[in-house]
């Protein structure tokens, strides 16, 4: 019965080309079971993009299928599963998706198999698959971001999943992916197997033309990683000690668990600035492409996270960006015109408000080149091809 409620496989095809890549993830799409249905984007999450932007970008040099082994829910019971040590509760959620998986494998015969997520995902196909597959079979895994603070900086504190499992899911890939330069020295020193560092994907309108108002725009999903509190709070501030002009107003997009709790906060603050901070929702990309390309400045923060493409898309647009942690991305836009990077703390968050509002539009045409998808998905593409070749 659980097994009917999967979508069993979504294919971006291109007959053409011989190679095929078989590409997992968990979860879905923030509840929807097919991250490929963008029927409604303000449920569409980052991950989800970047899985359907690179099928995408792939499908014009290999023929891509993609297995979606489940659900947001059924993905935080299994992390819930593993801290509470149950395996009676793990072994009725495996084997359905088990079943699934094995059944694309043999109707696809793919060459390569690409999980999106080190753990669980990649540790899940390896150990579901067993012997079903041949040794001329690559298993890759991408590392993103969510997975920064587990492997890079302190796993034991960020994620109930036990370092021995997050040892043995990088074992068992022949080569990885992973988002920025510093996932890329944290695996290597864990693995022998290849490891390329691959650029999200990051489209945008075609024309974008900026119109100089007095917004400030910040846009993902109200959680703690994000530090949407930290983003308010020097908003704050900065009108406070007249770096930023009175009458500014602050646009936060996005939903989430904590945003009564910024609502809560904000009710607190003078009502000359309470008045100026909006908070707008759950919005479709077109919508906050509309909103960013209205704006000022952009600014993100993240004490967490490695890589994210929401200062991209930000930088994309023209915008002079405050980038607060996001180390990886730092690193990967060090000079950068328009970027304007500090660590997550209030004071220096305030000198580079001050630094980016007095910043002109920045001019993005050559960074555009390193986030576009064909040129991503053909450098993805000849690394698979070499690896299976040799």
């Amino acid at each position: 019965m659980m097994r009917q409620k999967i979508p069993f496989i979504s294919r971006v095809v291109n007959e053409r080309n011989r190679m095929k890549i078989l590409m997992t993830s968990w979860p879905g799409s923030w509840g929807n079971k097919n991250p490929f249905d963008f029927s409604d984007q303000s449920r569409i999450g980052g991950a989800e993009i970047q899985i359907k932007s690179l099928a995408e970008a792939l499908s014009n040099h290999a023929e891509v299928a993609y297995a979606n082994l489940g659900t947001t829910n059924d993905y935080f019971r299994r992390v819930r599963l593993f801290s509470s040590k149950r395996p009676r509760v793990r072994q009725q959620i495996i084997p359905a998706y088990r079943d699934l998986l094995l059944h694309t494998v043999s109707k696809f015969q793919p060459n390569v198999i690409l999980s999106y997520l080190l753990y669980p995902v990649s540790d899940f196909v390896a150990s579901s698959l067993g012997n079903e597959i041949g040794e001329d079979v690559l298993m890759g895994s991408i590392v993103g971001s969510w997975e920064w603070k587990m492997i890079a900086h302190s796993p034991d504190s960020y994620c109930p999943i036990p370092r021995t499992m997050l040892g043995r899911a990088i074992k068992r890939n022949d080569f990885f992916f992973t988002r920025g330069c510093l996932l890329n020295i944290a695996i290597k020193k864990r693995s022998t197997a290849p490891c390329y560092n691959l650029r999200p994907i990051v489209d945008i309108p075609e024309k974008v033309i900026v119109s100089k108002s007095d917004t400030i725009i910040s846009f993902g999903r109200l959680a703690s990683p994000k530090r949407f509190d930290l983003i308010i709070e020097a908003f704050r501030k900065a009108i406070e000690k007249k770096i930023l002009e009175n009458g500014t107003k602050l646009l936060i997009a996005g939903e989430g668990s904590l945003r009564k709790h910024y609502e809560k906060m904000v009710t607190l603050y003078p009502a000359a600035i309470r008045k100026n901070i909006r908070f707008l929702g759950a919005l479709s990309r077109n919508e906050i492409f509309k909103n960013l390309i209205n704006s000022r400045i952009s600014i993100h923060a993240s004490d967490s996270e490695g890589y994210g493409t929401a200062p991209i898309e930000s930088l994309l647009c023209n915008i002079p960006t405050v980038v607060a942690g996001y180390p990886a991305v730092n690193i990967d836009l060090k000079g950068t015109p328009g970027v304007f990077a500090c660590e997550p703390y209030l004071s220096d968050m305030l000198t580079a408000l001050e630094r980016a509002w007095l910043c002109p539009k920045c001019d993005s045409i050559e960074l555009i080149k390193m986030y576009r998808s064909d040129n991503i998905g053909r450098y993805a593409y000849n690394v698979m091809s070499k690896l299976s070749i040799s």
